[in-house]
């Protein structure tokens, strides 16, 4: 789960474009509630319910939404995606109305060739099925990308995954390529002098063990999980496919 103001503070940063026009938002970093996220579906599918047609007729209520509204594009942006409707509005947000009426009702009119009232009807519709594309920001080998397709419960590409479902598939691969044998329960040992000491069994096993909370759901599992922060998801992401290439290479059979 993530905390939307925590990490907007965190990260804004990052962008040139958050850190002139948002930098307001900083002084309410430690006041008002907390805004929580379970994943990306979810920080998506909030999205959505926030540019759905609304009358702003409740200044507290709309106020709060608004910048509820720019933490959202900030996460969202700042994990890799973009709206294929909208490709830039991620990286350059503009005022939550802004989209809610003026863009999407524009984008409708050219789509459908009319230029008249539009429904508040068709604009739920267009909202709901607005497009968000994630950038592939890991970039893998083709037998790499492969090797975690097959893996994937549900056949799917590595970098359409969820952070959490990655790391399970990650894990799930090197015992693949290290357990051959389906009914074994013995895994193969490679030599690793080649790694100049930052590869080893030990190393390999040890970095299974702390994935082990992503391949199950019990409650300490869950616990377990929600204990990572996203940098430190992403840092075990980038060395999991590390590890992954380079076993695949040894491997020249699989």
């Amino acid at each position: 789960m993530v905390e939307l103001r925590k990490y907007f503070y965190q990260t804004y940063y990052k962008n040139e474009y958050y850190a002139h026009m948002f930098q307001d938002l900083l002084l309410l970093n430690d006041h008002g509630d907390e805004l929580w996220i379970y994943d990306e579906q979810d920080a998506i599918d909030k999205f959505k319910e926030l540019i759905k047609p609304y009358n702003p007729n409740n200044l507290m209520i709309d106020a709060k939404n608004d910048i509820y509204f720019i933490y959202l594009c900030n996460y969202l942006n700042d994990v890799g995606y973009y709206i294929e409707e909208f490709p830039t509005f991620l990286e350059r947000p503009t005022e939550r109305w802004n989209l809610s009426y003026d863009k999407v009702r524009k984008k409708i009119i050219e789509r459908d060739g009319y230029n008249g009232k539009v429904a508040w009807k068709d604009r739920e519709i267009f909202v709901d099925n607005l497009k968000f594309i994630k950038k592939d920001k890991y970039e893998i080998s083709d037998k790499t990308s492969n090797i975690l397709k097959t893996i994937s419960t549900r056949g799917a590409e590595f970098n359409s995954m969820s952070a959490d479902e990655k790391l399970e598939a990650i894990c799930n691969s090197i015992e693949y390529l290290l357990k051959p044998e389906k009914k074994s329960d013995k895994f193969i040992v490679l030599d690793y002098s080649d790694t100049e000491g930052y590869l080893s069994d030990e190393i390999v096993k040890g970095y299974r063990n702390k994935l082990e909370c992503f391949r199950h759901s019990t409650k300490d599992d869950i616990n377990r999980r929600n204990y990572y922060t996203e940098l430190q998801k992403d840092f075990l992401i980038s060395y999991g496919l590390l590890i992954i290439n380079y076993i695949a290479r040894k491997r020249s059979d699989v």
